[in-house]
């Protein structure tokens, strides 16, 4: 996907899921459903993006007349995420191949175990030798729900900054919901992708005499792995206190060494980024409600109310009608893997 559609892409996904939340805050005043599809229309009029990415959530249906041309909206989803500048993910995804993993669909990326090796030279009449190549394969997919909820209150959708507030907002919370998942060291299961760390064994960290050896050292390792496994291109992902020193003590070295507050304090990670894989399925579910009630809790969210003895509440918990606020969602899907095993780590670095 070329940087232009990416924009498009991330622009359509923002703005239909203001749309949303624009329309849930609304309804308070009109009394009637949100419509983000009219919601949509009324702000950004001419503009078909939007209305595509929201064909998918449950509002009122399109016509044929609302759908552009398919080549006017590339893949939203990868887009959106794409766009993420506060995420190394986002990083690994324009940097390597971006498959459309639509319904359950997967995919095989095959690669080399074999060294490299030159062409032969081939003396006129003689035969032409036939290499027979061993392959091994990297499975992307099926694509994995997962889903961002976000509550704002009904008066920040009447203030003049609103879209830009809640874009940064949206695309803040995108980006560390994208890292945490991509550099996990969990395995796949049933509801999730595994993280690209996920089995990989960490180098021990070096020591040295000076803070800069010893960075130098680790970022060596680190890249020997990976060049080993194949890797024709190194980058690194770090804690942003590695990160920061690294560009302060090598700035040659900054554009190669990219932040990410998933990691650990002392992590760093090293990957061939042509090798990473992502898949998604394009549209995304995007709604908002004003009168639902929501368990506020980022890391273990539960029922609002479990039967028992004593039965059990979840707190807090939010009435979105008793304090006017908004609850905006948005549910996608993806997957993501390395095509090959060029990836290496290092944990508790001194530098």
């Amino acid at each position: 996907m070329d940087k232009v559609n990416m924009r498009t892409a991330s622009r359509d996904v923002e703005r239909a899921a203001f749309a949303a939340f624009k329309a849930g805050a609304d309804s308070r005043y009109s009394h009637a459903l949100p419509d983000p599809v009219a919601k949509a229309r009324e702000l950004w009029p001419g503009d078909q993006g939007p209305l595509v990415v929201l064909g998918k959530s449950a509002v009122m249906p399109l016509t044929t007349a609302d759908v552009p041309a398919p080549s006017i909206v590339a893949n939203p989803m990868a887009g959106f995420f794409g766009s993420l500048d506060q995420s190394a993910g986002a990083r690994l995804i324009r940097a390597g191949t971006v498959l459309d993993l639509s319904g359950f669909a997967t995919a095989t990326i095959p690669y080399s175990t074999e060294p490299a090796t030159a062409a032969p030279w081939v003396a006129e009449g003689k035969p032409i030798p036939v290499r027979d190549y061993s392959f091994a394969a990297a499975t992307v997919g099926p694509v994995k729900k997962a889903a961002l909820l976000t509550v704002h209150t009904r008066e920040a959708g009447r203030a003049a900054y609103a879209e830009a507030a809640f874009t940064a907002l949206l695309k803040r919370d995108a980006a560390r919901s994208l890292d945490a998942a991509i550099f996990a060291n969990t395995a796949a299961t049933t509801s999730a992708s595994a993280g690209l760390l996920h089995g990989v064994t960490p180098l021990p960290a070096t020591v040295a005499d000076t803070l800069e050896d010893m960075m130098i050292q680790d970022l060596a390792n680190l890249a020997s792995v990976v060049t080993t496994a194949g890797g024709h291109d190194v980058v690194f992902v770090a804690a942003p206190q590695q990160a920061a020193a690294a560009a302060i003590r090598k700035p040659e070295l900054a554009a190669r060494i990219w932040p990410s507050p998933a990691l650990a304090a002392g992590t760093v990670v090293a990957l061939d980024p042509a090798a990473f894989v992502s898949g998604f399925d394009p549209l995304p579910v995007i709604d908002s409600s004003a009168d639902t009630v929501v368990h506020m809790e980022d890391d273990t969210p539960a029922q609002i109310g479990s039967a028992g003895d004593p039965p059990v509440a979840a707190a807090p918990a939010r009435s979105m009608f008793q304090t006017d606020t908004v609850a905006v969602r948005l549910i996608f899907e993806m997957a993501f893997a390395l095509g090959a095993p060029t990836i290496a780590t290092v944990e508790r670095v001194r530098w």
